[in-house]
C-alpha cells in the first residue's frame, strides 16, 4: 500500500490528501521521521492538512 501511495505522488506531487495518507501509513509501520517529512511538506502546499497530519503524529508517534 505504501508503495503505491508513493507512486502517485510521483505523478502527482501536490495531492495534499494523498500526501496525509501517506504519512498515516508511515505512522502506522513505525517510520516516524517518514511521517514528519510528510508533514513538513504538506506544511507549505496545504496548513490545514499538515495540522491534521501533525495531530496524529503527535498522537501516534514515537513512543517515549
Amino acid at each position: 500500500m505504501i508503495v503505491s501511495v508513493e507512486d502517485m505522488l510521483k505523478d502527482n506531487p501536490k495531492a495534499a490528501f494523498k500526501r496525509v495518507q501517506l504519512g498515516s501509513l508511515y505512522l502506522w509501520v513505525g517510520k516516524w521521521e517518514a511521517a514528519t517529512a510528510q508533514y513538513k511538506i504538506l506544511k507549505d502546499s496545504d496548513p490545514a492538512l499538515a495540522e491534521e497530519l501533525l495531530k496524529l503524529i503527535m498522537n501516534h508517534g514515537k513512543p517515549t
